[in-house]
Formats: structure tokens, C-alpha cells, sequence
């Protein structure tokens, strides 16, 4: 079971030694992607996620990692008119895609957990990511079969091309059930 966590936003990076193994995470996804791209198997899946990024339904550009002054590394985004900017020029949301498509690319899992999706995406980018997710589950070309979400939004929630479950206390007793129409209306209230 692969766990995506809620802190999804790109720092600041001192570029790691080559010595120095990094694992995949929103504070080292630059040199994450830096290390990677130096093995076989690692450049494929490093190529992969730009691939996706840069494709509908996202569009988000073109991904480099390049070094910058003082030691630091950087990963720019090429938009469509050709200027690049730093990933933290481009907004948290975007930061966000691109870690959680470095996340999923990188796992061996069948299982994949992705806390409050929704985290600084607009609704329109929330239905892109859920639509691109099952589109994952559904191709079966990779290793993951299911993905489960927790959200409070309801543009997520209240889709129903998957199957929802819903976890309420009632009497200090932890519930899940299928949601009714009436408790995603109660939930989601706008």
C-alpha cells in the first residue's frame, strides 16, 4: 500500500550528495527526480511523469531539474510560450500534480492512498486529477488496481464513476457504509 501524504508542496533544495540515496517526498521531489534521472529504470519513470504532466489532461509543461547557485537545485516548467519558471512560480496545485504523479510512477503498488486530494487544486483540476486516477486504475498498463481517496470536497465526492464510502460516529461507534444520496447532501453541504 502506497501512502501519498497531505504535505504536497515543493521546497527550497540544497542538491544532495551523490553518495546520499534519496527517497521520494514533497521536501526532496527535485533531487528525487535529479537522482533518478542518473539510472535505467529511474530515467523511465522520471520520463514517464513528465510525460504525464506535460499531457492532457494537465497540459503543465515541460519539466527540467537544473542547478542553480549556492548548491541549490531547481525544477523549471516550460509552458506553452517557452519561458520557463520555477515549479514555485507555477502555484501549490501544480506542485501537487507533479508529486503525486512522481509518487504514483515510482510505486510498486496495487494500492495507492491519497490524502485530502483536493488540497489547493481548483474544482476543474480536482475533476482532471480524480478522471486521470481512474483512467490509471482502469488502463491496468501499471501496477495499481485501486486508489483510495479522503476528501471534503465535493466536487470529488460526489462523483460516482467509483464506489463511495462514507465513516461517520454514531454513539462513539466508528460507521462505513455506502453514502445515500441525502448523507453526500448533508456531508456536502455548500
Amino acid at each position: 500500500f502506497l501512502r501519498i501524504p497531505p504535505d504536497r508542496f515543493v521546497s527550497r533544495e540544497k542538491e544532495a550528495s551523490r553518495d546520499e540515496k534519496v527517497d521520494l517526498s514533497a521536501k526532496t521531489l527535485k533531487n528525487w527526480l535529479f537522482q533518478s534521472t542518473h539510472d535505467q529504470t529511474g530515467e523511465k519513470i522520471v520520463r514517464d511523469v513528465i510525460q504525464q504532466f506535460n499531457s492532457k489532461p494537465f497540459n503543465h509543461g515541460n519539466v527540467s531539474i537544473v542547478r542553480t547557485g549556492k548548491d541549490e537545485i531547481e525544477a523549471l516548467i516550460e509552458g506553452k510560450n517557452g519561458l520557463k519558471l520555477p515549479i514555485g512560480r507555477r502555484g501549490s496545485g501544480v506542485q501537487q500534480i507533479l508529486t503525486i504523479l512522481a509518487y504514483i510512477s515510482q510505486a510498486n503498488s496495487p494500492f495507492v492512498g491519497i490524502e485530502e486530494l483536493e488540497i489547493n487544486l481548483s474544482p476543474e483540476t480536482q475533476g482532471k486529477l480524480v478522471t486521470s486516477l481512474l483512467e490509471l486504475v482502469n488502463s491496468k498498463s501499471g501496477p495499481v488496481r485501486q486508489i483510495f481517496l479522503t476528501t471534503h470536497s465535493p466536487h470529488i465526492g460526489k462523483r460516482n464513476e467509483a464506489q463511495r464510502r462514507g465513516v461517520w460516529m454514531e454513539n462513539n461507534e466508528t460507521l462505513v457504509k455506502k453514502p445515500t444520496e441525502a448523507d453526500l447532501r448533508h456531508f456536502f453541504k455548500n
